[in-house]
């Protein structure tokens, strides 16, 4: 056996291409065609145009050849150990350059461009050390290829595309592709560098191995695994993507040892249950960590049942390092209490666990508690989040002393019951201070909502109370219910925001002594209502201190609305609602204002100076009454004197209306 291979390889020739054919074939086909296995064929400097099918194990070598397919495959290695080493290809129009069709192929150190694939690898091939720029992918490998320490960079689509089963892709070179590296099938990749692409590495299949990866600067993601079961993601560099590490959809994956850093988010896992995590670092990312489930259902259905969506049921231990401090995700715990520092903090599937004195930022929320009961957050806070507190399909839950700032949405609360935010603080938020989202017997008491886009914002909520808040300087709206059904607002201080409360489609709430002062629009806004009482509120200084819209059976009794810049109390196609023991003053251009609205019954209010010069106290081009008859009277108009509480000098309203029984004093009806 030893003769027979001495005897091959004495045997091997070097047949070297001379176009002018005077010492050697004139193309590289006739020199393919000339060569025995194991010969050597060099081709010299200059440009061939030509496509070959090579069947047979020789190499072809030529570090100053240009060889152009011009629209077709340059070559198809079709024979076990056919190799090209160190030639420039390129040209292939909608065709890979190189086709390896038989195992133990070799495309080395060679420089490929224009094809609509640099290598189309099949079976077992080797694809090394080369240079592949501005084709449609770099490599496609359909087998168990090796493809390393490449440099790819401008594939339209994927840089390395492993289709095949058990491809190692080791120590490449990728830059700027639509995909850096993707890996349909039981693959590894390991030692790559993977730049300024869409996504960087994708995965999408089982039992995937990457390890020692660096991902820099990709849009999507740095690693991003989808529908994948069993994968190892470890110690890989995750530094300035979109995601750091994402996981879609994927199950059993292991991410351990890998650090995440400015990425915006550091590992993100949506609709991904069951992983584990470990020894991971994530530092100065916008947000760190975000758990969350594919779709998070209809938040509408209020239910007393605590449920928990899978993917939340994740293992990440404390050894996961957030800015320096461990990530404490507590799944099933009870009784238990966590006051040592967390740079993140879940609980999930909780009961009476208390969380006090943390101090979380960079979160996708911050803290979370889904699932859980009898849970408590004390005295902790949360910044620069998306969510500085999160809690999902929870019950009978307190947030005590808790801060929020600079967050997306400081307090988030869904399909959750009797949680009850006390003492806390929401400020500079850039959606809402607070959102209760199909939120039931929910109530954020003695709490602060500032500079936010919306102070407090209800929707789809049932039986939820506001009470002693402070809400101020809001951009759009100051307390905003949406489908907030017998909701209490009580006591709050609202001011200096854009609205100061809006309440649309939410029937029976309770709005009572509320201090609404210099909002820039309504001080308080009701539209397509049902029921519901506006009492002993203090609305001064807004553009309208109360504006009714298409609602009816209301009770609005003892507000003040005083000095607003328009109308103390504006109304548009409302009906069927009582107004009385009203102080409507100073307000700029009438006191009352109705428009469209009919069978009101307006009577035992104060109506002092409004209108300035014009005068008007009310105008009103409805149906509505302006008094109760003679034994419980009309209104006090400071613009009409009589004699008598209630007097008989009948005062006519603007456009429509009469009050037949105005009183001589203000608040007459009193004495």
């Amino acid at each position: 056996m030893i003769l027979i291979a001495l005897a091959s390889l004495a045997g091997a020739a070097t047949i070297k291409v001379d176009p002018e054919g005077k010492t050697g074939p004139k193309t590289i086909g006739a020199a393919v065609l000339s060569a025995r296995d194991g010969d050597l064929v060099m081709i010299p400097e200059g440009s061939f145009r030509e496509s070959l099918r090579i069947d047979k194990n020789i190499t072809l070598e030529g570090p100053g050849a240009e060889v152009g397919g011009y629209g077709q495959t340059v070559f198809t290695l079709a024979a076990k150990g056919a190799t090209l080493r160190n030639l420039t290809i390129k040209n292939s129009g909608q065709y890979p350059l190189v086709v390896m069709e038989a195992d133990n192929t070799m495309l080395l150190g060679c420089r490929l461009s224009e094809g609509a694939a640099g290598a189309a690898a099949y079976g077992q091939s080797t694809v090394m050390d080369n240079d592949i720029r501005a084709t449609t992918d770099g490599v496609r490998a359909f087998g168990a290829a090796v493809v390393g320490n490449n440099s790819i960079s401008g594939a339209l689509g994927t840089g390395i595309a492993a289709v095949g089963a058990r491809a190692e892709i080791r120590e490449n070179n990728v830059s700027d592709c639509g995909t850096g590296i993707d890996l349909a099938a039981e693959n590894i990749a390991t030692g790559n560098r993977v730049e300024d692409s869409n996504l960087g590495i994708r995965a999408r299949a089982y039992g995937i191995i990457l390890d020692d990866n660096s991902c820099q600067g990709n849009r999507i993601a740095g690693i991003y695994l989808e529908n994948a079961t069993s994968a190892q993601v470890i110690g890989n560099l995750l530094h300035g993507n979109g995601n750091g590490i994402m996981l879609k959809t994927s199950t059993g994956i292991l991410l351990r040892d890998n650090k995440a850093t400015a990425n915006a988010y550091g590992i993100s896992m949506k609709g991904s249950g069951n992983n584990t995590l470990s020894g991971n670092v994530l530092e100065n990312n916008t947000c760190h960590l975000r758990v969350e489930p594919e779709k998070i259902g209809d938040l509408r259905v209020l239910t007393p049942q605590i449920s928990i969506d899978p993917a939340f049921n994740q293992s990440i231990d404390q050894t996961n390092i957030a800015d320096g401090s461990p990530v404490c995700y507590l799944v099933g715990q009870r009784d238990r209490a966590i006051r040592e520092a967390c740079g993140f903090v879940g609980l999930i599937g909780c009961l009476n666990v208390t969380v006090q004195d943390q101090h979380v930022g960079n979160g996708s929320p911050g803290i979370m508690i889904v699932g859980s009961k009898h849970c408590r957050l004390l005295n902790c806070s949360a910044s620069d989040s998306e969510k500085a507190v999160y809690i999902l399909d929870s019950q009978e839950c307190l947030i005590h002393e808790v801060q929020a700032r600079n967050c997306d949405v400081g307090f988030w609360v869904g399909r959750s019951q009797e949680i009850y935010l006390e003492d806390c603080r929401a400020e500079s938020c850039r959606q809402s201070g607070y959102r209760l989202e199909g939120a039931r017997s929910a109530a954020v008491r003695g709490s602060w909502a500032e500079s936010c886009l919306e102070g407090i914002y209800m929707i789809d909520a049932l039986s939820c109370q506001v009470i002693g808040c402070s809400i101020l300087s809001n951009q759009e709206i100051g307390l905003h219910l949406m489908r907030a059904h017998r909701a209490v607002l009580r006591d709050n201080l609202v001011s200096r925001n854009g609205d100061g409360i809006s309440i649309t489609g939410s029937n029976a709430a309770s709005v009572s002594g509320n201090r609404i002062l210099d909002n820039l629009q309504a001080g308080i806004m009701l539209a397509q209502t049902k029921g519901g009482t506006l009492e002993e509120n203090l609305a001064s200084g807004n553009r309208e201190g109360i504006f009714l819209q298409g609602s009816s059976d209301l009770l609005v009794a003892g507000n003040n609305l005083s000095t607003n810049t328009r109308y103390g109390l504006r109304m548009s196609m409302t009906v069927s609602s009582n107004l009385t023991d009203n102080r409507l003053a100073f307000n700029g251009l009438a006191g009352a204002s109705l428009t469209d609205c009919q069978e009101n019954r307006i009577y035992h209010n104060d109506f002092v100076n409004n209108g300035g010069a014009l005068g008007q106290n009310a105008v009103d081009n409805g149906n509505n009454q302006w008094d109760q008859g003679p034994q419980i009277g009309g209104n006090y108009w400071s613009d009409h004197h009589v004699l008598g509480n209630p007097g008989s000098s009948a005062r006519s309203i603007l456009s429509h209306g009469t009050d037949r029984y105005p009183f001589q004093d203000p608040g007459g009806w009193r004495i």
